[in-house]
């Protein structure tokens, strides 16, 4: 099972992390297992949820702690998590060689804590994604913002409606080279891409693009608003941290 360390106590910001106008706020030790690099997303109040193969965590309140928020009860994975007024979306599948049968789920009112131990899963859409043409899986990612519904599969970011289910348009972006895709105000997104955070706009265009001195970004999750959750490889020490990021100025 993945396992996310305490919060560290903060540093002064003498990090790598503050070059390109991204600041170090604090971060967390995190460590891997079969299931790849965890999914990421945030609550309002800036509690960080993960998902690591069946189970997905959420800080406690006081963010001193980890609770575990939902366990999958069958031999699916979870491989992408998105939080989003209230309610928490997530990409099920079951890996096998050549899979490609895939699920939106949602969870309602992850915050209640009265109805903790009655939370209740609901599947939104079904949805195909494939592998790779050299085999290769790349979980699809998911990120919602009131009704829509963005999903990055292999270089593609495809559109839902969450209402009608129906999908509405696609973006295709070859040039940047897309893991995930985190949904921003003004119709831009932000992504991942080596050693670089990318933003582009709903047309595929490259707005910016920061490169990150000493580390390999890995996973992204918008936090309180218009800041950035990013997990990454220290190049220097190889420890993949989770790093709270203020984009004020970046974006």
């Amino acid at each position: 099972m993945c396992r996310v360390d305490e919060i560290m106590k903060l540093e002064t910001l003498d990090s790598h992390l503050t070059s390109g106008g991204i600041h170090l706020l604090s971060s967390k030790d995190v460590d891997t297992d079969s299931f790849d690099f965890p999914g990421l997303s945030a609550t309002e109040d800036g509690r960080i949820i993960y998902v690591c193969g069946h189970e997905v965590f959420i800080e406690s309140a006081d963010k001193k702690n980890w609770l575990k928020l939902y366990q999958d009860p069958g031999r699916k994975v979870l491989v992408s998590i998105c939080y989003d007024a209230g309610n928490l979306y997530f990409v099920e599948t079951l890996i096998t060689p050549g899979g490609v049968d895939h699920a939106v789920l949602c969870i309602k009112n992850i915050l209640d804590m009265d109805k903790r131990d009655k939370l209740e899963v609901s599947e939104i859409f079904p949805f195909t994604h494939h592998e790779e043409q050299d085999g290769n899986y790349d979980p699809p990612n998911i990120s919602v913002t009131g009704n829509m519904v963005a999903l990055t599969c292999n270089d593609k970011l495809v559109f839902f409606d969450l209402v009608t289910k129906a999908q509405y348009t696609q973006i295709c972006c070859s040039g940047v080279g897309l893991r995930c895709a985190v949904a921003l105000p003004m119709n831009n997104f932000c992504t991942t891409h080596g050693y670089s955070v990318v933003k582009f706009d709903c047309n595929g265009r490259v707005r910016r693009r920061l490169k990150l001195d000493s580390m390999r970004a890995l996973r992204i999750c918008r936090w309180k608003g218009d800041n950035l959750v990013l997990l990454f490889l220290d190049l220097k020490d190889q420890h993949i941290r989770l790093a709270l990021l203020d984009s004020d100025g970046a974006f």
